[in-house]
């Protein structure tokens, strides 16, 4: 199981529904390990060594099929990359290539448990980088300094590389990256497809350039996500995704200096970042800049997501419910959407559902996935996006006996973390309600409104025994299911 606190969850309110809720959150959170799925893609049979498997390649990659290398070709085999539950997608290359692994370097977010035994792990802070962040930097650009062409490299990117992996341009600092952070993403709310327009021309790794870092080596670039997925009606496809891609930075980009300015521009931003961070953006230097398809076909490389969407975390979460006897709704992406307005909509509308005046009858598993935002402005709570559409989901369903609901971030860290509690988890996954959440919260002093208006989501839910407490892993999105039971016979 992912939810390590399965028993406190369940002690207390709509237990029968929790039951309910928690296996289908469960299934869809341990659906989410890319573990087996790096174990299809890389497979060793003896010294045969195949590479490839057409369930993760982006649809019309005209490098299309299986790679065959006799292993003993390759000098050094060297795995690299960054992200949230990272070691997962690693951890799966290291036991399937066994001796024949050089080493390598991860850099992974405090609290992820050092599972590699030959590939070194540094953890750094997410989602403003410190020190840390740097050292796992300056650790996998010394192995780039010694791969030669005779090397294979596995180069890895997974959810939180944009901040984990941080190795500012010179001229900047990693403190003025990590105030630029906290200004655009958690002040100002700005999605991290945008800041990425940023930052990727503000780093020396980002934007396509771990890639050309290995470039000497055969490369097999590998991602925590589905190549096929785009936040739009487009083809999603291979030519769409080098096109769009901004936060894969071992793969290639195709943002500009200009597209950078224009974010800076869209959020009034020039005057409040540092003075460094004007100067390199207005600069506009082509060393600096993202590495474009076209350089990026020359290398020898293969790319590849190991978290297809036709095999997602949520659609299996929905499996799961349609087996408990409710049928699924699968709702739109959350992404770019404020936390809060998502679980007070999602309250409203299981209410309409409950009345019995909807479209949709229960009992009903409403699920949507994607990525919620919160704009904290100035607050320094450390609640996340998934607490934070739970606490409001409860304030509006309050009294219910039949609606309850859950979010979590299926890497296991919802928000910041931080939190000061003595005996309590730093960080958490996200929580669950239930018609009887309101009342709990209120018999322990805490004013549900107040904690939404100041993001103080974490210490309400964690103080009420509804903070869920999960197993760090990969990121691919936040699962939020909201049910309707039946209604009780009379």
């Amino acid at each position: 199981m992912r939810i390590l606190n399965m028993q406190t969850l369940l002690s207390h309110g709509n237990v029968e529904g929790r039951k309910d809720l928690l296996d289908i959150m469960d299934t869809g959170l341990a659906a989410s390990d890319p573990y087996y799925n790096t174990r299809k893609l890389v497979r060793l049979s003896g010294t045969t060594l195949s590479i490839g498997d057409p369930d993760f390649e982006a649809t019309g990659d005209p490098l299309s099929g299986v790679d065959v290398y006799d292993i003993r070709s390759f000098e050094h085999i060297w795995i690299v990359g960054a992200g949230k539950g990272v070691q997962r997608v690693a951890k799966a290359l290291e036991d399937e290539l066994g001796e024949f692994l050089t080493g390598g370097h991860l850099i992974c977010k405090y609290g992820d448990p050092v599972i590699m035994q030959r590939v070194g792990v540094t953890a750094g802070r997410h989602p403003t980088p410190d020190a840390n962040c740097e050292v796992g930097s300056r650790k996998i650009l010394e192995i780039a300094e010694k791969v030669t062409e005779k090397d294979l490299v596995f180069t890895i990117i997974t959810n939180g590389g944009s901040s984990l992996m941080t190795l500012p341009v010179p001229g900047v600092s990693l403190e003025e990256v990590a105030e630029l952070t906290q200004l655009m993403q958690i002040e100002l709310g700005v999605p991290t497809r945008l800041l990425n327009r940023i930052r990727n021309h503000l780093d020396q790794l980002k934007g396509g350039k771990l890639a050309r870092l290995f470039s000497k080596a055969r490369l097999v670039n590998i991602a925590g996500a589905d190549l096929n997925h785009a936040d739009d009606t487009k083809p999603r496809d291979f030519a769409y995704f080098v096109e769009n891609n901004c936060w894969l930075h071992n793969m290639p980009e195709s943002s500009t200096f200009a597209d950078a300015c224009a974010v800076m521009d869209r959020y009034n931003a020039w005057d409040r970042c540092p003075a460094s961070i004007r100067e390199v953006l207005r600069a506009a230097d082509p060393a600096y800049e993202s590495v474009r398809y076209e350089e990026y076909k020359t290398y020898r490389q293969r790319m590849f997501g190991v978290t297809p969407e036709k095999k997602s975390f949520y659609k299996i979460a929905c499996e799961r419910a349609r087996e408990l006897g409710y049928t699924p709704y699968l709702l739109a992406d959350s992404t770019t959407i404020e936390a809060k307005c998502v679980g007070q909509f999602l309250g409203s509308m299981a209410k309409c559902i409950e009345s019995g005046e909807a479209t949709i009858k229960a009992p009903a598993a409403l699920v949507l996935t994607g990525e919620m935002i919160v704009t904290v402005g100035k607050s320094r709570e450390v609640g996340g996006r998934n607490q934070e559409c739970a606490l409001a989901l409860a304030s509006r369903i309050a009294g219910s006996e039949r609606i309850l609901g859950a979010a979590a971030d299926t890497d296991g860290t919802d928000g910041p973390g931080g939190f000061a509690q003595e005996g309590a988890p730093t960080c958490l996954s996200g929580g669950i309600v239930d018609g009887c959440t309101a009342g709990e919260l209120a018999q322990k002093g805490i004013d549900i409104h107040q904690a939404l208006n100041t993001h103080a989501t974490t210490a309400a839910l964690y103080n009420t025994d509804n903070a869920i407490h999960a197993e760090q892993g990969i990121s691919v999105n936040d699962l939020v299911v909201v049910l309707v039971r039946a209604e009780k016979e009379r």
